[in-house]
């Protein structure tokens, strides 16, 4: 049995929501595709080749990972909660088109990071994804394998 949802997008914007109310939670996740497609696309044709998508939350990578395929975007990874176990970046990596806020403890494996964006789901609906960052970081030389249990998370960050 499949069903429609009952509320409009414009429903959820600019209202306050509880913060397990994961209705909206799905809101601007094509936009955050196409953000981060521009992004990925204005990097140098070798630079791109080399590059993946890192969401600091389940739901960024989800986003990227989803819409991003009909765009051609590089792949999606996380460190937050049942994505770390999707697995980590391969080798030879050396560009993260980062997604949220970037924990100490990863960012210490980041270098020239640089904020590039900021995510907006269009109709301003309070979700966990709006206003985080989007940053480009080098991380030549960063052993994947060794340093990809520094990058989980398994809290429900909200």
């Amino acid at each position: 049995m499949q069903s429609l949802p009952i509320a409009s997008v414009e429903s959820f914007a600019e209202r306050d929501t509880s913060p397990v109310d994961f209705r909206g939670s799905e809101i601007g996740w094509p936009e955050l595709a196409t953000d981060v497609g521009d992004i990925y696309r204005d990097l140098p044709p070798r630079q791109r080749e080399h590059t993946v998508v890192l969401g600091s939350h389940y739901w960024t990578a989800s986003a990227v990972e989803f819409h991003g395929r009909r765009a051609d975007l590089p792949d999606a990874y996380s460190g937050s909660r049942g994505f770390w176990f999707f697995g980590h970046p391969p080798a030879g990596i050396t560009t993260v088109i980062h997604i949220g806020e970037i924990a100490p403890g990863v960012r210490e494996h980041f270098d020239g990071v640089r904020r590039v964006g900021t995510v907006n789901n269009g109709p301003g609906v309070d979700n966990v994804v709006r206003g985080q960052p989007i940053h480009l970081a080098d991380v030549t030389g960063v052993d994947w394998q060794r340093v990809w249990p520094e990058f989980r998370d398994m809290t429900l960050s909200l």
